[in-house]
């Protein structure tokens, strides 16, 4: 359910906000095989699974790196050595929900897969880039829940890896990958 849209032309960018709906496809064994690889994969460095990560404190187990922009170098980002600073993190409460804030943009890479050669391309990166990144500016801080969804949406803005994944590899927030 799209909510708005608004496309750039000068910048080639766009954003948009609204909810997704998911209902489970119908198919034969073969098909639900390939469906549940397929879902795997798009999860592996997706941003529901950073959420989730940052939700269960599994951040660097996960494979996660967070860099902060450097405040007097706007081309240099400083390694976030403990994200559960509490300069950046607010502990589960009793709403069950964390909290996490940055005063400036972030960059996040996924250490556990390797970019596609289509992203690489399309991005017009090298074709030696190890790792999948994105970059977040959060205009205030986010409330994550378990389930790994966000809120308020519109303050997370991404750029870079999870914005070339966008809508089409999005999991609904009752999916759980196998162990």
């Amino acid at each position: 359910m799209l909510d708005s849209f608004v496309y750039y032309y000068n910048t080639d960018n766009n954003t948009y906000r609204g909810y997704c709906f998911y209902s489970e496809m119908e198919g034969n064994d073969s098909l639900k095989r390939i469906w549940h690889i397929a879902r795997n994969d798009a999860y592996q460095g997706s941003k529901l699974q950073f959420m989730r990560s940052y939700y269960d404190s599994t951040v660097i187990e996960d494979g996660w790196i967070i860099d902060l922009l450097d405040e007097n170098n706007p081309t240099k980002f400083i390694h976030v050595k403990d994200p559960y600073d509490t300069l950046y993190y607010g502990a589960l409460d009793s709403t069950m929900q964390i909290e996490i804030w940055y005063p400036r943009k972030i960059s996040i890479t996924y250490t556990k897969k390797k970019p596609e050669p289509e992203y690489l391309r399309k991005m017009k990166l090298p074709k030696s880039v190890p790792y999948p990144i994105t970059y977040i500016d959060l205009k205030d801080g986010i409330a994550i829940m378990e389930n790994g969804f966000y809120y308020d949406q519109k303050d997370l803005v991404n750029q870079g890896y999870w914005t070339w994944k966008n809508l089409a590899d999005q999991l609904p927030f009752d999916y759980s990958p196998p162990d």
